[in-house]
């Protein structure tokens, strides 16, 4: 009956978007886990793929096992329903197809997953509302002016009404910008994800521009990190801009000295080797 449905249903409380919020970050949290592990056996598979073309006495090496590609990819396709907001399964399923020697599905992959954070959110509008704010207030600043000046002899009145009251709204615009960066932090994956689409969209992209504006971003987030720095004079460099790739790479080396890394480290080759071919560039540059 219409009485029994109704006394059946159970209405909506706090309780119930609790819940939600608890399966939303159980699903993150396992979408996250299935991700690592795909990557994971993604390096493992790789790894075997290497070792038994060096057993081989063979340079190149062959194709990926298929059994291993099959749950890779299978381990990306639950992490997408469980939570498809998220980039990471994109991004791991981008990495397999490089791997699998399909670059073109990686590319479109990686696009597509990309565009779930990328770009970040624009401050214009937030900019646009700070300017309104300003204008207002100067309104209501020489009204309270005009009225204390009517009601008190002295300037001393409008002048602490209306330190307190901007006092007061300068202290609301702050909050909300606080609030507004954590929210832009939350939207955005990892630090280490990011430079590691990078490092993808370098490798698939014959235009390097949108690995220049992500670790554009990056480096102004964190100038500190040496791999971004090295990988934005990289991108820039092989987008023939020479002059601008110098400093970033210059850069790289330096954070090496700083941070103390171990001479024997891998990385004092490649970043001082991107060094010389910059400047070699710039030298064949400037002779033609």
């Amino acid at each position: 009956s219409e009485m029994t449905q109704q006394q059946g249903r159970r209405p909506v409380t706090l309780g119930d978007e609790e819940d939600e919020d608890v399966e939303q970050e159980l699903a993150t949290a396992l979408c996250g886990g299935l991700c690592a592990h795909a990557e994971m056996l993604l390096h493992k598979a790789d790894t075997e793929r290497d070792e038994a073309a060096t057993a081989a006495g063979s340079s190149e090496p062959g194709p990926l096992d298929p059994a291993a590609a099959a749950q890779i990819e299978a381990l990306c396709t639950q992490a997408a329903s469980l939570q498809p907001r998220s980039p990471q399964p994109g991004q791991a399923l981008a990495s397999l197809r490089v791997e699998q020697g399909r670059s073109e599905e990686a590319l479109i992959v990686l696009h597509a997953s990309v565009a779930l954070w990328w770009p970040p959110k624009s401050g214009s509008d937030d900019e646009e509302g700070d300017e309104d704010e300003e204008a207002s207030w100067e309104e209501l600043e020489a009204q309270e002016a005009m009225e204390a000046a009517a009601a008190l002899p002295s300037s001393s009145g409008p002048t602490s009404v209306s330190t307190s009251r901007q006092k007061a709204v300068e202290q609301d615009a702050m909050d909300m910008d606080a609030e507004d960066d954590e929210d832009d932090q939350d939207n955005q994956p990892s630090y280490e994800f990011r430079v590691e689409c990078a490092k993808l969209l370098l490798e698939l992209e014959e235009d390097n521009q949108l690995a220049v504006d992500i670790l554009v971003h990056l480096v102004q987030e964190d100038d500190s990190n040496a791999e971004a720095q090295h990988l934005l004079g990289l991108a820039l460099y092989s987008s023939h801009r020479y002059d601008e790739s110098l400093d970033p790479s210059l850069r790289s080396v330096t954070l090496l000295q700083q941070q103390r890394v171990p001479q024997d480290d891998d990385r004092w080759e490649v970043y001082q080797e991107l060094v010389t071919a910059i400047r070699e560039a710039m030298g064949q540059e400037a002779a033609a």
